[in-house]
């Protein structure tokens, strides 16, 4: 693929420079929302604490725009995620992710920014499918509901007005029903790591 973002010399200065600051074991960087409401994943609050206790020397940096610092409130008592939404220009966020182990987010731009670069990518789907969008991505895992009558939808939509919004969770039905156990097998597969499955299932209980 030859469309792809490139740096400049001074935003891989940056995101080189930041990493140093951020290290972590592993590095993930966790996009928390993309342009529409069926782009963000209701269960991350919870996971991502498991994460932090199966994984306690990592560092999740979370971004997205600034309506996302609300989700970000949930962590800010756990110095191992750094809050970056609204901080970091988009450029900022697709340099710095060129630098993670893991990269994990919904469809985005982001995502796109590293598809064709060697770290392992988890994408959660909502309107797309993995055969139109991530199939010929490079070390990608695309995860989406298998329990979702309008999944997939192949649209943009921007309100709850065009959206199936699933109350218990606040989030769309696509998303409600990506599995965070499914979801914590798969970044295990991704970085490469076997744990007890007793790990695995707790991952569930969010």
């Amino acid at each position: 693929c030859k469309m792809r973002f490139v740096p400049t010399k001074d935003e891989e200065k940056w995101a080189k420079e930041e990493t140093a600051k951020t290290r972590g074991a592993p590095l993930l960087l966790w996009v928390i929302s993309g342009s529409s409401v069926h782009k963000v994943w209701p269960h991350a609050t919870p996971f991502v604490r498991h994460l932090l206790k199966v994984f306690p020397e990592a560092k999740i940096v979370t971004v997205g725009d600034e309506r996302c610092k609300v989700i970000e409130d949930e962590w800010k008592d756990d110095a191992r995620v750094v809050r970056r939404s609204g901080a970091w220009s988009i450029r900022q966020t697709m340099a710095f992710a060129r630098e993670c182990n893991l990269v994990i987010g919904p469809e985005t731009g982001v995502m796109s920014s590293v598809a064709m670069l060697p770290m392992p990518k988890i994408v959660m789907l909502s309107h797309s499918t993995a055969e139109n969008l991530t199939r010929d991505w490079v070390n990608t895992h695309a995860v989406f509901s298998t329990q979702t009558p309008c999944y997939p939808c192949h649209k943009m939509v921007y309100n709850w007005s065009q959206c199936n919004k699933f109350e218990a969770t606040g989030g769309a039905h696509c998303m409600s029903h990506i599995d965070p156990n499914g979801l914590f097998e798969v970044v295990l597969k991704a970085l490469d790591i076997e744990l007890p499955k007793k790990e695995v299932a707790s991952a569930g209980n969010v």
